[in-house]
């Protein structure tokens, strides 16, 4: 079997690998029973693995790791393997990760996530402060200063000064708006989401957040928390349990000012020496202390990465390791790439809608980056995986029960053409009764109206994951990131021009890459051109050295210098002095990959290799249709896959032109596509029509419905269910009935029922046959085979929004149509 048959066979037929792991919420009343149904149910549906994730709702009286929750994991694991099913555990009741629900510090106050505050006294002549200080608060810094302005201070003019029984005094020499400043090592007083009703944001009962720069404290998590799954279930561990999920861990914890507490611990100050820091810098926290303010904050937020890598990250990762599972999960903001290097499986987590498909949400912003971000830590580290926790309250305009399949085809589309291989979705529920119904709703899994096609869904994201897994991105193109930062301005035109482009971090450059042949190579990849957005990156003398030595083999640097400083490096050094430029200068250098004609800004494409063969996924990220000649860089034999249809068929191409085979494309609302090329073969050229298509229009009319609130009752038109008092908030299948004679079937090609606006779901059967179903719009089918007389009986069930029954909203509803035919015909 070739490479590319053995292809053909894997897209057909993924592995149970690729499947997606939805976060299962365990968020009820649970019993074995209803467990054991649940996870046969997901199974039906194409889901072969879950994230078994403890919800809040579980009963008080289920403690959190203790015998009887952990008799119920048990259940899953035995139930899981039965189904050869697998199992991703998770570290935390509920999250962020790193306090064990409370246990890290039950018996240990001291383990509480701690902070650093500020308290300012003005200064009248000889001025003596005390500072009441709470229990275990200390006193990490005393000063005196002249206060220049809101929130501003002379750093010239700081003295420090010595603290004695908690108590400073200060008398200036000089006039000026003196003040005592005092930073304070203090708790947090951050909380976790728990488990139990009453442990929420705010509640009383809320469990106290661990103190995750405290290497003791985090110690003490993973022998109550990982200790504690290994001992009751070690001989899943390695086979059906595949990986240990750890969730945004905060180092303040959740409900804190940030503003007025900034991260810390016992110790920290000395640590904060170490990295070369001066503890005055620490003041540029709360005040601006001169040009260099922002560098100084920099510094501050590097060391505590660095001490969360040392006591919370690295520890985790390395228990995982030793104990056969992989660490998965992500951190806690959406371009904290640093951090994945402790994953064996990075991710990230795409939430509250920060993108989505309206107001070019996709490509602007700081969340933009989160999907490249796992893609491309995984790819610089030679990991075939990577993930995303996708969908938690992604609802349009906060109407989480109004998120749909349309909607959910959009972001898993997003993710994919990013590199994203592995999806987490957030969620499916064990239970929506009572507050669990909006408790970080929707729940897009089993009690949502899709459920029943939702094989359809899976089987798609599984045959995507594995297309996009084992595989060689294409792109010479890298821009530097940091290990918090992630630029997303000098991005957006690369993907709105189909410029393939991946995140490389400074790090990963500095130490794991090498220059060779003009070219930075790690890994699989290999890049001749290097672009810096932030020009603050080349004051490190290390990365200006190394950038001169790539520059001097022949490489090519690009940086974006609106401000036009002077840049620090020697050689062909492109400036660019606004983001679109970087679109010219590309194509001075080189030619793309891929360029479509006309232009179209929605056409997202990512080029990989698998297994010898080139592959373009291409997603229309627009709400139109993208028509017109599509151009890519690979010579051969051009098929295209359909993911979702599972259809393979072969491209008649226009043209090859100076390296580029040209072939028309199209791709509809929400539309997908896989281009194979395969380059030991010769392309199909298309041969010019003789004939064109005349299409004759048939409305259908004269509808019956049937629901629980009508039976096979005649409407005159078309519109909303909402508009009927008694079914404004009805969710649930109604199904449309009509009759259509034609003249006759004979001299038509092709004949397509064209619904026109649906919502949301619709399933057709012609004179009795299932002929497809429509889960977006354009809510189009070919029904040419299935019409064998002039008579069609038309049958179409429709399944509205879950937000009119759960929420109350009036979410339009039905078939609202027009429906019509079109017949084709043709004309010589």
């Amino acid at each position: 079997m070739n490479n590319l048959t053995q292809l053909k066979h894997d897209f057909y037929n993924p592995s149970a690998e690729y499947s997606i792991f939805p976060f299962w919420f365990l968020n009820g009343n649970l019993n074995k029973e209803e467990i054991a149904r649940q996870l046969k149910d997901f199974k039906s549906k194409g889901v072969l693995g879950v994230v078994a994730h403890p919800r809040i709702g579980i009963p008080g009286d289920i403690e959190y790791l203790g015998p009887t929750f952990m008799d119920l994991m048990r259940f899953i694991m035995e139930e899981a393997a039965k189904l050869g099913m697998k199992v991703i555990i998770y570290d935390e009741g509920m999250y962020p990760s790193g306090s064990a629900h409370g246990k890290v510090v039950e018996g240990n106050p001291e383990y509480a996530a701690r902070g650093l505050r500020m308290s300012s006294y003005p200064v009248n002549g000889f001025t003596q402060i005390e500072d009441r200080l709470e229990e275990y608060e200390e006193i990490v810094l005393a000063v005196a200063a002249k206060v220049t302005g809101e929130w501003k201070i002379d750093p010239h003019s700081v003295i420090a000064l010595e603290v004695e029984n908690n108590s400073v005094s200060f008398e200036p020499k000089e006039t000026g708006n003196w003040s005592i400043v005092l930073l304070i090592s203090t708790f947090s007083k951050g909380t976790i989401r728990g488990l139990h009703f009453g442990e929420d944001d705010g509640e009383p009962g809320a469990p106290p957040a661990g103190d995750l720069l405290n290497p003791d404290a985090m110690q003490k998590f993973i022998r109550v928390t990982h200790d504690v799954y290994y001992e009751y279930l070690k001989e899943y561990f390695g086979n059906t349990i595949t990986a240990l999920f750890t969730d945004e861990p905060s180092v303040v914890g959740r409900c804190v000012d940030t503003e007025k507490i900034k991260p810390w611990t016992i110790g920290f100050l000395d640590y904060y020496k170490e990295q070369g820091n001066d503890p005055r810098d620490l003041l540029s926290l709360w005040f601006d202390v001169g040009s260099d303010t922002n560098i100084k904050r920099r510094k501050f937020k590097k060391a505590v990465n660095k001490r969360l890598q040392d006591t919370y990250y690295r520890p985790i990762s390395e228990w995982c390791e030793s104990h056969s599972i992989q660490l998965t999960g992500h951190p806690e903001t959406s371009d904290d790439i640093g951090f994945l290097k402790y994953f064996q499986l990075p991710g990230q987590d795409l939430v509250w809608r920060w993108v989505g498909p309206e107001d070019n949400k996709g490509v602007t912003g700081r969340d933009s980056t989160l999907g490249k971000c796992s893609s491309d830590a995984a790819r610089h580290r030679g990991l075939p995986r990577n993930a995303n926790e996708c969908f938690g309250c992604c609802g349009p305009n906060g109407h989480q029960w109004q998120f749909t399949v349309d909607d959910m085809k959009w972001f898993v589309d997003w993710l994919f053409v990013r590199g994203v291989n592995k999806l987490y979705p957030h969620a499916f529920y064990y239970s929506i009764e009572g507050e669990r119904l909006n408790e970080r709703a929707p729940d897009n899994g089993p009690h949502n109206s899709w459920w029943k096609y939702y094989k359809l869904i899976a089987d798609y994201e599984k045959r995507l994951s594995w297309l996009l897994s084992d595989c060689t991105n294409v792109t010479d193109i890298a821009i530097l990131c940091e290990e918090d930062h992630i630029p997303w301005k000098i991005a957006e035109p690369l993907y709105k021009n189909q410029i393939e482009f991946n995140y490389l971090e400074e790090d990963l450059f500095l130490h794991e890459c090498i220059i060779q042949e003009g070219k930075v190579k790690i890994q699989k990849q290999e890049y001749r051109t290097i672009i810096i957005e932030n020009l603050d990156q080349l004051e490190s003398n290390g990365l200006i050295h190394k950038l001169n030595l790539f520059l001097k083999d022949g490489g090519n640097v690009m940086v974006y210098n609106h401000k036009k400083k002077h840049v620090p490096l020697q050689g062909n050094v492109i400036q660019l002095y606004n983001y679109n430029s970087v679109i010219g200068e590309i194509d001075i250098m080189e030619s793309r990959d891929v360029y479509i004609t006309p232009h179209n800004p929605g056409l997202r494409v990512t080029h990989i290799v698998k297994e010898g063969i080139d592959f373009f996924v291409l997603v229309n990220e627009d709400e139109h249709a993208i028509e017109g000649e599509l151009a890519i860089k690979c010579s051969g034999a051009v098929e295209k896959w359909d993911a979702w249809e599972t259809i393979i068929e072969i491209i008649d191409i226009n043209e090859v032109v100076d390296e580029f085979t040209k072939f028309n494309l199209t791709l509809k609302h929400r539309e997908s596509l896989i281009i194979s090329v395969n380059p030991d073969d010769s392309p199909s050229f298309a041969q010019q029509r003789k004939t064109s298509p005349q299409i004759t229009t048939v409305n259908v009319k004269n509808w019956t419905i049937t629901n629980p609130f009508r039976d096979n009752e005649s409407i005159n038109d078309l519109v909303s269910l909402t508009e009927f008092k008694d079914m404004m908030y009805f969710s649930g299948e109604t199904i449309y009935r009509s009759k259509v004679i034609l003249d006759s079937i004979k001299g038509y090609q092709r004949v397509e029922l064209d619904l026109g606006e649906v919502c949301e779901l619709a399933e057709l059967k012609i004179n009795g046959k299932r002929a497809g179903v429509k889960l977006w719009s354009p809510y189009l089918f070919d029904i040419t085979p299935f019409i064998d007389s002039d008579v069609l009986m038309i049958e179409i069930m429709v399944t509205n929004s879950k937000a009119n029954e759960y929420a109350k909203e009036l979410v339009k509803s039905g078939l609202i149509g027009p429906v019509t035919l079109n017949l084709f015909s043709i004309s010589w």
